[in-house]
């Protein structure tokens, strides 16, 4: 005030009109301004540290994204979890600036560990907020309630992953294929909670896990006969479930089988697509949720229509004496076909290759590597995973190496070549089954 009195007062100050034309425009237009954190609102907006698999961002005109973050980055632990600001700035109104902010916040893809992009876009598009009557104690009033539509994981079980179909058919370059290891339950949980047959969802291997669904949902289990419980009540497999909102789901034991599949009406649309496929390969730390097995206090994002679906919910089931479970039995009788290195250069022979014999073979006996192969019965070893199915059983004598085997001096050694899923391999003297998660190589039968 004193300066400009001086201006107006003094004949050897500075000219007033010629500072007036100086001075910047005042700001014209509405901003509004959101941070992103990773952290999970529903639980007192604790941290959750961890893997983003994919950060695609809705940058437009009136958008600005200020933030450190690239697919691939990893959230520490140590230091404030703040991992972006989006910033909107409309000219015409305020209107229009919640509108941008909203397809900024929607439209944005920042998948892996958990964000609070959906409590944000919640706040932005409450009424209190687009008429402007907010203050600090906005967020704890009735104007506003936040509902998180997900699932919380209270316990994982002994190893749950996030699997679709067919996964990643044909990738090669020693890129796994992936998927649920019984393809056909799995996609039957699909159909009848009412996705499509290849919709992600959870495998489930002998334990299952406790989930705690934050929304209403509708879900469907199948696959290794297992318990199920809503809120303590059991439930039947094969049957299209309604999960009331704040309802917790266990599955127990596997009691027939190794695998259950849990289909979830609209899957789980936060999993990012990796070479076009949501499929977990843990052994590799790629797909799934942050290329892992699920783990307690993770977060699972559901479609927004779950709670929409639930109010439709209609019964479906399928008829006990038409379900898989019938299937899942202590013994198995398998038919193969002969590989390439069943052969006398490989193995001693006796007989045809295609017999198929049920025998135990005693430390007393001596038998050729062929009735061995194809006549023992073989048992699952507890060294048993998506990567290979390892078997307990006798050892093969292995045909006599010659000097001009150029593999090694062991019997079971080749020069390494591809082969099919469902091979069986011989690492030396231990037999394996390749199932969907394997390397590239191997000596196959």
């Amino acid at each position: 005030m004193a300066a400009e009195m001086q201006t107006r007062s003094s004949p050897g100050g500075l000219d007033f009109t010629a500072l007036a034309q100086l001075q910047k425009q005042a700001p014209i237009g509405y901003a509004i301004e959101a941070r992103i954190y990773a952290e999970i609102p529903s639980r007192n907006f604790a941290p959750s540290p961890g893997l983003l698999q994919n950060v695609e961002w809705h940058s437009v005109e009136g958008v600005r994204i200020d933030t450190w973050i690239t697919s691939g980055t990893n959230i520490s632990p140590y230091y404030d979890p703040m991992i972006a600001k989006v910033i909107v700035y409309q000219q015409e109104s305020h209107d229009k600036a919640v509108e941008s902010m909203l397809d900024a916040l929607t439209k944005s893809k920042v998948q892996g560990c958990p964000t609070n992009i959906q409590y944000l876009a919640a706040i932005v598009d409450a009424d209190a907020f687009r008429k402007g009557d907010t203050t600090t104690a906005f967020l704890t009033s009735e104007a506003f309630r936040f509902t998180p539509c997900t699932i919380d994981v209270i316990s994982a079980g002994t190893y749950t992953t996030v699997q679709d179909w067919p996964a990643r058919l044909g990738v090669g370059h020693g890129i796994p294929e992936a998927g649920p290891m019984d393809s056909l339950s799995f996609r039957l949980a699909n159909i009848i909670a009412g996705n499509s047959e290849g919709t992600e969802g959870l495998e489930i291997t002998l334990i299952g896990p406790e989930l705690l669904f934050n929304v209403s949902a509708i879900i469907a289990v199948t696959g290794g006969t297992i318990d199920i419980t809503v809120d303590g009540k059991p439930a039947d497999m094969y049957t299209r479930i309604l999960v009331p909102a704040g309802s917790k789901v266990k599955l127990g034991s596997i009691k027939a089988g190794c695998r259950s599949y849990l289909a979830i009406r609209g899957g789980l649309p936060a999993i990012p697509l990796y070479l076009g496929s949501k499929s977990t390969t843990s052994t590799l730390g790629l797909g799934g949720y942050q290329g892992r097995q699920l783990a307690p206090n993770d977060s699972l994002d559901l479609d927004t229509r779950s709670g929409d679906w639930a109010v439709k919910y209609t019964p479906a089931t399928i008829p006990t004496n038409l379900r898989l479970d019938r299937f899942f039995e202590k013994d198995w009788t398998l038919y193969v076909m002969p590989g390439p290195h069943d052969e006398p250069e490989f193995v001693t022979a006796k007989g045809t290759s295609s017999s198929i014999m049920h025998f135990v073979p005693t430390n007393n006996a001596c038998f050729l590597d062929r009735e061995i192969i194809y006549g023992t019965q073989w048992q699952i070893s507890h060294n048993a995973t998506r990567s290979g199915y390892r078997l307990r059983g006798p050892r093969l004598e292995w045909a006599p190496v010659t000097e001009f085997k150029e593999s090694g001096s062991h019997g079971s050694n080749i020069i390494d070549e591809p082969y099919v899923l469902g091979s069986l391999n011989f690492n030396g003297d231990d037999a394996v089954l390749l199932p969907l998660v394997s390397t590239p190589f191997s000596l196959t039968f």
